[in-house]
């Protein structure tokens, strides 16, 4: 494992497994270390592998599991191996806090929570257990008041934004168009918020529409968006919502420039039949990971795990997968730094950690900025394209909007 880069004094050093035996028991860890044993560190992965958010989140499993196959051959983390304990909360929040109390007393922390809701609802649990933990959700609230919590790269208001605000200059969008938002009702208010920022800079009309998650006619916001001659839509929805809208949209002569807050809602399936050409000229999605023929030293990293210990063919949620658990790994390490692994320790050594880099797999976190505040202001911008090897090609590298700065995000 690399040194870990910081902007304080944070140290990193792997420690015997004989130092470690004193904070431990073998039979599972000790009621400070749950999970740790003289050979083992046991880690949460809690995700959606068949609800609506499954196509993702098997995607970010993979990439997470290839970073331990990797991490284990080079030595593991304090000297153990790294095991995930994998449950799939359906995207159901009542399932993700009955499962954290399932694990709560077997894993030293929660690597993965994926989903807003789930992570919202399991956050009172971890802080008061100071378990390490991160999210593949991005908004803001789930970083007030959550102390052992980071989220691998900027939130949605963040990447709204910036995405937005690269889309109305690239389009050259005047004083006066309208742009737009369909969004499920509930969620993702940190992207209303971040459009809104956009409309009045660039005195734009902003037109918002809702659905639920069980919808699946897009009839009604397509004819809004279209009454209103809609430039630009940002469809903060799942996978499946994606495709519909897209067609829909284009069968009712409506053809904006369609952006998403997150890859999370992007599939391949997206780029075969009548959509491909849709989404190829006229989509882009906001990222916190490099595209996979990215030239960064972090991809390559990436790419060569891969080539050693992955199977069938790559996706475009390998890097991502990849470089959180890179990031959980180096805490954990700070964590064993005096010869201690325990939920304490760790969470002591994350508190003092100024800064995290991955050499490009992901964006810059930043741990300064203060409750509430997104970890990271990069943002890069990823284009579908079918020739691209996981359908992502790179079309802004990482940048920070200065409509971002302006705003004091």
């Amino acid at each position: 494992m690399k040194p870990m880069r910081t902007a304080g004094a944070v140290a990193l050093a792997l420690v015997t497994a004989a130092s470690l035996a004193a904070c431990s028991n073998t039979d599972g860890g000790s009621a400070d270390a749950p999970g740790v044993t003289e050979d083992t560190i046991k880690l949460g992965h809690i995700t959606d592998l068949t609800g609506p958010w499954g196509p993702v989140g098997k995607k970010y499993l993979a990439g997470s599991q290839l970073w331990v196959d990797a991490v284990n051959d080079d030595g593991g983390v304090c000297g153990r191996d790294v095991e995930l304990v994998v449950r799939d909360h359906k995207n159901n929040t009542q399932d993700a806090v009955t499962i954290y109390r399932e694990l709560e007393n077997q894993v030293l922390g929660v690597q993965s929570i994926l989903g807003s809701g789930p992570m919202l609802a399991v956050a009172p649990s971890l802080n008061q257990d100071k378990v390490l933990a991160s999210s593949y959700a991005w908004d803001e609230f789930l970083l007030e008041g959550n102390e052992t919590v980071f989220l691998p790269g900027a939130t949605y208001e963040v990447n709204a934004v910036a995405l937005t605000e690269w889309v109305v200059k690239e389009r050259g969008l005047k004083e006066g168009d309208t742009i737009a938002l369909l969004r499920y009702d509930g969620i993702f208010e940190g992207v209303l918020t971040g459009m809104e920022m956009v409309a009045e800079e660039y005195g734009l009309n902003l037109v918002e529409q809702k659905m639920q998650v069980t919808d699946s006619d897009f009839t009604a916001p397509v004819r809004a968006f279209k009454k209103e001659d809609a430039k630009i839509v940002m469809a903060a929805i799942g996978t499946a919502h994606l495709g519909g809208f897209a067609s829909t949209a284009a069968s009712q002569g409506l053809e904006p420039a369609i952006l998403s807050p997150s890859p999370g809602n992007f599939d391949e399936s997206l780029l075969e039949g009548a959509s491909k050409e849709i989404f190829e000229k006229n989509s882009y999605f906001a990222s916190p990971f490099a595209a996979w023929d990215n030239e960064s030293e972090g991809a390559a990293e990436v790419r060569a795990a891969f080539e050693k210990y992955g199977e069938g063919e790559p996706n475009f949620g390998l890097m991502l997968g990849y470089a959180q658990a890179e990031v959980f790994g180096r805490v954990l390490e700070s964590g064993c730094e005096d010869g201690e692994i325990t939920r304490e320790s760790v969470a002591d050594a994350f508190a003092g950690i100024d800064s995290l880099e991955t050499d490009g797999m992901m964006s810059e976190l930043d741990f300064t900025r203060g409750e509430g505040k997104s970890q990271s202001l990069e943002v890069s911008i990823l284009q579908p394209d079918s020739s691209a090897t996981t359908g992502f090609t790179e079309v802004q590298e990482p940048f920070v909007s200065d409509l971002v700065v302006k705003n004091d995000l």
